[in-house]
């Protein structure tokens, strides 16, 4: 508006030559000189510094502090505005300085969230300042360049296939993979389906006229092993034969969805006290990791690139035991296979109401 009011007054002194309008010309023309050049010194003689948590969550808010300094040694910095940088797009929510003191230095957090997983880019920041007289907005990017790891945010399965005696998945999981199927000899039991043939013992089976495996005691200590595919969606109708080593899974699963649901299981599980090993595909051989705190893994599910992962061999279990997360996880043994939930269904849009 002020641009505009400046642009009609320089019009009419031509068009008038009147010595009043060229006065208040001359006038708006040198606010306008001394906007700029003052709010560029201003803005020059910031310094900047950004701190970002060691990790975050994806959806989660977490805060971010700014250090602003003030080299100028007479003059405040005034409505200063900072706003964060990532993945190359000004972000929504900024700082607000309303002074700063000629050599002071503050602090300033606000509230940030990302929506997805994998590592934000903070590229620069942007500073901005209506100072001296409020007429135009001065802005600077300045390149602040550091990345920050997002963690998936956990979604517990909708539904656990152990039954009624299992409080949580974490227990049951943990409940599986140390039950008696070792290497140390701890009883006779008919053989049941999943059972791995391996362990049939034929002199007891002919005996009995039945199928008798060997129990093998495990050791308490044991990580559970989760086989997590990150891959593939699944679109086929869900083919459940109560075994998890040919049971395909849940229909049109998304693989953030099961990153979600691997991520849950791990800090539950952890949280029980109980190791973890995170098996996942990967380039030349399967990524296996083993870790009795949830950081580690976490940090794994972060960075996995589902669109290269397409291209590996789904994973495969390495003990009894397992629970099975993703179409693509198999198990020549005993396992049990975690439900993922289905992507949510948008709501569709109602039909327009015809003319009467």
């Amino acid at each position: 508006m002020f641009t505009l009011v400046t642009l009609g007054t320089g019009i009419a002194a031509i068009n008038t030559g009147n010595n009043m309008l060229f006065l208040m010309l001359g006038l708006m023309l040198g606010l306008i000189i001394a906007s700029g050049v003052l709010s560029e010194r201003a803005l020059n003689a910031l310094d900047i510094r950004r701190q970002l948590p060691r990790r975050a969550r994806a959806g989660t808010r977490f805060s971010v502090s700014f250090a602003v300094t003030n080299r100028q040694r007479a003059l405040p910095a005034l409505a200063v505005e900072v706003r964060d940088i990532i993945d190359g797009a000004p972000f929504r929510r900024s700082g607000f300085f309303l002074k700063i003191d000629p050599g002071q230095t503050r602090h300033i957090d606000y509230p940030c969230d990302i929506a997805a997983r994998g590592t934000a880019r903070f590229s620069g920041v942007r500073i901005a300042t209506r100072f001296p007289f409020g007429l135009f907005e001065k802005r600077h990017t300045l390149s602040l360049d550091e990345s920050l790891l997002v963690w998936p945010a956990p979604q517990p399965p909708p539904r656990w296939p152990k039954g009624a005696h299992a409080t949580t998945a974490a227990n049951a999981a943990a409940t599986d993979a140390h039950s008696p199927t070792g290497d140390d000899f701890f009883q006779l039991r008919d053989y049941q389906p999943g059972d791995d043939p391996r362990y049939i013992h034929w002199p007891s089976s002919a005996r009995q006229q039945k199928p008798v495996v060997r129990d093998l005691s495990q050791d308490p200590g044991a990580p559970v092993e989760i086989v997590l595919d990150a891959a593939r969606h699944s679109e086929e109708p869900r083919t459940d034969t109560g075994d998890a080593r040919t049971d395909t899974g849940d229909a049109r699963i998304d693989p953030e969805d099961a990153i979600r649901v691997a991520a849950a299981l791990i800090e539950d599980i952890v949280a029980q006290g109980h190791p973890v090993r995170l098996i996942t595909a990967g380039p030349e051989a399967p990524y296996i990791a083993e870790s009795r705190t949830a950081p580690p893994l976490l940090d794994h599910l972060a960075r996995l690139d589902t669109a290269t992962l397409a291209t590996c061999a789904p994973p495969q279990a390495t003990r009894p035991g397992a629970c099975l997360i993703g179409p693509g996880a198999r198990s020549d043994m005993r396992a049990t296979r975690i439900p993922v939930p289905p992507p949510q269904a948008k709501p569709a849009k109602p039909a327009p109401a015809e003319a009467p």
